[in-house]
């Protein structure tokens, strides 16, 4: 289930019904309207709801869940700032055990029947997106001085300022007239 709790959004797994079948996989979908998330680059907008399908096995008191996350989010090209819509599949994978913690750092301990699994379903998708979002690998970006997106258009502006410090060094690029030295 799926609940807006004070203001969050949470998504509940009932691991009961997994326990009663257990060996059986026991499927939960959920598609949901998120609200905006805090990303690494601002504010992360979600274009649509997000499809959410996990399914949890129970075997000798472990619960095994295993889904995906999918959806669209709005991201900001970090070369010409331009907004642009990033799709997203996340593979989601979690353990889960009922009762006090046994030491096993892999798996969550839980009380009770109900899991809150929305902190797994956010992390997820702040992992999938981009560490520097691009609209296009080929994007060229805005030109550094008139500003310019340069995926539009080209400016006349110069290009070949270089920093007087590697002055000696674009020497090296320019090909020798008199051959090989």
């Amino acid at each position: 289930m799926a609940l807006l709790d004070g203001g969050k959004f949470m998504f509940w797994l009932n691991l009961g019904m997994a326990r009663d079948h257990s060996g059986a996989p026991v499927t939960f979908t959920f598609r949901e309207e998120l609200p905006a998330l805090d990303g690494p680059d601002g504010t992360v907008s979600f274009l649509g709801p997000v499809d959410v399908e996990v399914t949890v096995t129970c075997v000798e008191g472990q619960y095994w869940l295993n889904g995906t996350v999918r959806g669209r989010v709005e991201l900001t090209c970090a070369r010409c700032l331009k907004r642009f819509e990033y799709p997203f599949e996340v593979a989601l994978a979690e353990r889960y055990v009922q009762g006090r913690d046994r030491g096993d750092a892999e798996a969550s301990c839980v009380k009770g029947d109900l899991v809150d699994f929305t902190d797994k379903v956010t992390e997820g998708i702040l992992l999938a997106l981009p560490m520097r979002a691009l609209c296009h690998p080929g994007c060229r970006g805005l030109c550094p001085e008139c500003g310019q997106m340069l995926n539009e258009a080209t400016c006349d502006c110069r290009t070949d300022n270089i920093d007087p410090r590697f002055a000696a060094l674009a020497k090296l690029l320019k090909p020798n007239p008199k051959g090989v030295e």
